[in-house]
């Protein structure tokens, strides 16, 4: 066997070994594992992140899953909280800790955060909710809220809403890259994640507007406002039920394709937005896409009393720990309960 083929073999049987190491955990989360795990997590916050709350096989906007945007059955939603506060978990909000609420020593505090935040956010979610008693928060992209029409991160969605329309829409993407002497993209099933992650959004943006007039393209584009984006009295109504709101930008840019400027001015104008809106101003804010650049959480400290991301940390340790707050996404859909109550319990899988 030629060397690099033994390399090859060893990395595999490694990374397989890997695996199955990682598999044999699940073992430990036994239903009652709770009085095991927990006590680790007590006297400190865990944040855990959903997106949309719909149920996926109703679901009349299923681009949006195919794009990239989570959807939890309300069920499985309903199953995941129930669980948590059956085992006593102590249900908070930023808003809470601001006021000096923390879990004591005895107790294991939650927070239920939704990123983005759609019309099933506040009609689904927010009746799971409010069945079990719990108060969450909704960091609304407020450029959703009374929509007219998709945000750009939206439109990639629908430009790839099945093979044959991603594959001109990568034609037309490609056409526009090469005028600007940039890499083509090699696969339609590629071109959405390449151009919300990589690509400078002003190009982006160039590609989306020539997008627009190509009639194959935009054909039977939802018409907005309809069910996907709330209305504002949607976010108000949650507002008065308690919940908190945060924001999560204006058009959920990805900072690491946008110049500094229009970071910040998307903020400001979010906030503004979101004032508007409710009467009064935000307090806390997440990342979109959870990326930031350093220094980043020092203009956000300038705006907001939160500001939350999605990191390898997985709990809030003390009250005043709350720049750059982590969070656990939801990993979608359980295999078995063992690989649900990890996650629930632990934050990994």
């Amino acid at each position: 066997m030629h060397a690099k083929s033994r390399l090859g073999w060893n990395t595999n049987v490694k990374s397989y070994i890997a695996r199955l190491a990682n598999r044999a955990l699940d073992i430990a989360y036994f239903p009652g594992c709770a009085w095991f795990t927990l006590p680790r997590r007590r006297g400190r916050v865990t944040c855990l992140l959903y997106h949309r709350v719909v149920t996926p096989n109703n679901d009349p906007y299923s681009f949006m899953t195919r794009g990239g945007v989570p959807a939890i059955d309300p069920d499985e939603l309903a199953s995941d909280l129930a669980y948590l506060k059956r085992n006593g978990a102590r249900f908070l909000t930023f808003d809470d800790l601001r006021a000096g609420q923390f879990p004591s020593e005895r107790e294991c505090g939650i927070i239920v955060t939704f990123d983005d935040c759609f019309h099933d956010n506040y009609a689904q979610g927010i009746e799971v909710l409010s069945i079990l008693g719990i108060k969450a928060v909704f960091f609304q992209t407020s450029g959703l809220v009374d929509g007219q029409e998709l945000i750009w991160e939206h439109q990639l969605y629908w430009y790839t809403r099945n093979d044959k329309v991603a594959a001109r829409f990568l034609c037309l993407a490609n056409v526009v890259l090469a005028s600007m002497r940039l890499a083509p993209i090699a696969h339609q099933d590629d071109v959405a994640q390449i151009l919300r992650e990589q690509i400078p959004f002003a190009v982006t943006s160039d590609i989306l507007k020539k997008a627009s007039t190509d009639g194959a393209l935009t054909d039977s584009m939802p018409q907005l406002p309809g069910r996907l984006y709330p209305t504002a009295e949607q976010v108000r109504g949650a507002r008065r039920a308690g919940h908190e709101i945060g924001c999560h930008g204006h058009l959920h840019f990805k900072r690491a394709n946008i110049p500094i400027a229009l970071f910040r001015s998307d903020l400001e104008r979010s906030k503004a937005v979101l004032a508007n809106i409710l009467g009064e101003a935000p307090a806390s804010y997440s990342f979109p896409f959870s990326n930031f650049r350093p220094g980043d959480a020092e203009i956000c400290r300038m705006l907001f009393d939160v500001v939350a991301t999605v990191e390898r940390k997985r709990v809030i340790e003390r009250p005043a720990d709350r720049v750059l707050a982590p969070r656990f996404t939801w990993p979608g859909p359980a295999r078995n309960g063992f690989r649900k109550r990890r996650w629930l319990l632990t934050g990994t899988i």
